[in-house]
């Protein structure tokens, strides 16, 4: 056991030592110097306000905040502009609206993520779970769209919705209508579509190069697996102690994985239901029971469902080493202990119903198809309700995953 939680401990520090990825990039700084270079893309759910490069491969990694840089490009992903816009504060928790339907407006010098470019641009700011849309046309300066909701009564909530009336007026050409702004849903996908369709209706020329931003995929995999675990049986009331020892067992799970659509797929929610078994047994010579032996038998069978959250990073296009942190719920599955008399009569005959523990597990992945993890298990407790029993399970597992689709 000691020899695995240090071969995990091994894999964390290779982790921790991951490749960063630098990209292809520009940025524009404040005398309008363009400067090619590296830029680490983390695919920012929300906007950033500085950002990390490098003039070169093996150069050192600097920073650039908002206050030095103009524009800056990540070549074929991202393109953020500086821009000192009116920011609406007004707070989107339900719990603290406003019962005014203005915008409380105030300046903010902020990096406007482009969705779209051509007669109308289109800008995002994404701030935790509030997204602002902004737009501009030609060389006019850039507005914001407005949405807002805001109390209308207790318990009852009303929108402003002006940025329907806002596009309508800015978004007038050949047969684009009032009807189209008027069922358009404050989202990304509603607000690229209808600034690509004008902007094809002024140039028959353009091409729609803003990419739409996709959600989430989902992951199916087998997960193959061989434990090695110990147990541990204490009666507190005649102080025997039933050490089981360590024990190799095998299991196989089913994993589903949801990688998250933002900061480059790096973070993924996983659950994952496993059959798992470990039987064994032991024995003792108790103090108070001169010349005679008690044999205790362990037979540990459930489902574990572990769920929590993956963090990927990538070494290149084909490997990616990750982390994982984990809820364990355990479901029993007829498992018992029992300590017996070597004349075969039972002592205690003990239910098994576990708590619930943590997990932590390190891997690698390799084109997103074959992986091995090592994970480590903090101490269960396989008992309840017997208040001079107790337990401590542990366990390391080496798993393989062969990923369906």
């Amino acid at each position: 056991m000691k020899k695995t939680i240090l071969l995990f401990a091994v894999l964390l520090s290779l982790v921790a030592f991951a490749q960063i990825r630098f990209e292809k990039a520009y940025y524009i700084d404040n005398s309008d110097n363009r400067v090619e270079c590296l830029i680490k893309n983390v695919d920012w759910k929300n906007n950033p306000d500085f950002f990390n490069y490098q003039l070169g491969e093996n150069a050192e990694i600097r920073t650039a905040t908002v206050k030095e840089v103009k524009v800056f490009e990540i070549y074929n992903q991202s393109k953020f502009i500086r821009s000192i816009v009116d920011f609406d504060k007004s707070s989107i928790n339900i719990r603290n609206l406003s019962e005014s339907k203005e915008p409380e407006f105030v300046q903010r010098q902020l990096f406007l993520k482009q969705l779209v470019t051509g007669a109308a641009n289109l800008y995002k700011y994404e701030e935790g779970n509030d997204a602002k849309f902004f737009y501009q046309k030609g060389s006019e300066e850039i507005k914001p769209l407005i949405y807002k909701p805001f109390q209308l009564e207790l318990y009852q909530i009303a929108y402003n919705e002006s940025y329907k009336q806002q596009l309508s007026a800015a978004l007038n050409c050949g047969g684009m209508n009032n009807n189209q702004t008027n069922s358009l849903k404050y989202k990304e996908k509603d607000m690229v579509e209808i600034f690509s369709k004008y902007n094809e209706c002024s140039d028959p020329n353009y091409i729609t190069a803003a990419p739409i931003k996709k959600g989430g995929t989902i992951h199916l995999s087998v997960r193959p697996r061989v434990s090695l675990s110990s147990l541990q049986l204490t009666n507190s009331m005649t102080r025997d102690v039933f050490e089981f020892g360590d024990n190799t067992g095998l299991g196989v799970g089913v994993e589903l994985e949801y990688v998250l659509p933002f900061n480059k797929s790096k973070w993924a929610i996983i659950l994952e239901p496993t059959y798992r078994t470990y039987k064994a047994e032991t024995v003792i010579e108790p103090f108070y029971m001169a010349g005679m032996k008690l044999f205790a038998f362990a037979d540990y069978q459930s489902i574990e469902v572990p769920i929590g959250i993956r963090h990927y990073m990538y070494i290149d296009s084909n490997s990616r080493i990750f982390l994982n942190a984990q809820y364990v719920f355990d479901l029993n599955l007829g498992s018992s202990l029992e300590v017996k008399r070597a004349d075969g009569f039972v002592t205690q005959n003990i239910d098994v119903d576990a708590f619930s523990n943590f997990a932590i597990g390190a891997g690698y992945s390799y084109k997103s198809k074959y992986g091995a993890e090592i994970r480590y298990f903090t101490n269960r407790n396989i008992v309840k309700g017997y208040p001079n029993f107790s337990t401590s399970y542990s366990n390391v597992s080496l798993i393989l995953s062969y990923t369906i689709f």
